[in-house]
């Protein structure tokens, strides 16, 4: 059966240009593949991306720097650093930037990679190099995430994407300075990866800053990840990955820990909008602005999606929320524990 289908001047100059570059034998053999996956997207459940149907995405993965990103054979011991002292962090819960723990993980592999290459630095290296490097892969993952989030219709705030930087001056410095981490002129550590006690930063002697890998970040980072080390689309990390963070803050950063358990239990209770939850970020900020308080309960959504606790459901332009089973099971043992 023949179709017709006209296209604008733009789109027939971009698949000529694939076309072109090798990339598809021709411009039927294209067209073939993108109806495929159509197809096969139309018949899966809200949310379910396989990974085998993205061949054009997973020859860009596989073109990335796979040393610094990808879980390395190499049995090497690798020197980790202390974790840094409290009184050198700047908060005692992840800020509402930092609205993913997927670019944390980039970030750790990146350093895990590099510390390794580098053994004889007792664990740390220049921030400046990794900062680069960890952005620079962000950046090259970012592109196939977002046309991935695109062709399976993920809903806003359940991109692959989110949390990681376009190629732009403004993305890369937030991307460097909350993903990957810093020292202000005070010796105060700032970034996700510090608050979250899996690295380190410091000054040497002459004064240029280092970073290192904690024995918890080298653990964390040593976690095989579904889109780093098997192109698995299905999401950002895997079972494994969210229970050892869980538990990790639950033994390192009990105000999030608490925080998060309190969102999940004012949901199990009946609190499903965005708004019911604010609430609940005010009644723990106190002091804290209404706008403050919904950045941070996006940034804690944002959060315990990616770790596979909860589900957004979106009726119109109304989105409420719900518990998956992990979700209600961290509640239970939580209960137990309290009980």
């Amino acid at each position: 059966m023949r179709y017709i289908v006209e296209l604008p001047s733009a789109k027939t100059e971009a698949i000529q240009s694939l076309v072109d570059s090798g990339n598809y034998r021709d411009l039927q053999s294209f067209i073939l593949t993108a109806v495929e996956n159509q197809l096969y997207i139309e018949k899966q459940p809200v949310g379910h991306v396989a990974r085998s149907h993205f061949p054009a995405e997973e020859a860009i993965v596989s073109t990335l720097s796979s040393t610094l990103m990808r879980l390395q054979s190499d049995s090497s011991e690798v020197t980790t650093v202390e974790d840094p002292q409290p009184d050198v962090l700047v908060a005692e819960t992840l800020w509402a930037l930092h609205n993913r723990v997927f670019p944390v993980k980039i970030t750790l592999r990146v350093l895990l990679n590099i510390v390794r290459s580098n053994p004889g630095m007792n664990g740390f290296v220049d921030l400046a190099i990794v900062q680069d490097a960890a952005t620079e892969e962000a950046i090259g993952l970012a592109k196939v995430l977002y046309r991935i989030d695109k062709k399976s219709h993920r809903m806003p705030g359940e991109k692959l994407a989110a949390g990681l930087p376009r190629s732009t001056d403004r993305a890369r410095n937030r991307f460097r300075f909350h993903f990957v981490g810093s020292v202000n002129s005070r010796n105060r550590l700032e970034g996700a990866p510090a608050v979250l006690r899996f690295v380190d930063i410091r000054r040497n002697e002459q004064g240029c800053a280092q970073i290192g890998i904690t024995k918890s970040g080298l653990q964390f980072a040593s976690l095989e990840n579904p889109i780093l080390d098997r192109a698995d689309y299905s999401s950002a990390l895997s079972k494994e990955e969210a229970d050892f963070y869980l538990h990790h803050i639950s033994e390192n950063l009990v105000k999030e820990y608490a925080l998060s358990i309190g969102i999940l239990k004012a949901i199990e209770s009946g609190h499903t909008t965005p708004d019911e939850l604010t609430r609940v970020i005010l009644d723990e900020y106190t002091n804290a602005k209404k706008e403050e308080a919904h950045a941070i309960r996006s940034s804690l959504i944002g959060r315990l999606s990616e770790l596979g606790l909860l589900i957004r459901r979106r009726s119109g332009l109304k989105v409420t929320y719900g518990l998956t089973r992990s979700g209600h099971e961290i509640i239970g043992i939580n209960g137990s524990k309290s009980g």
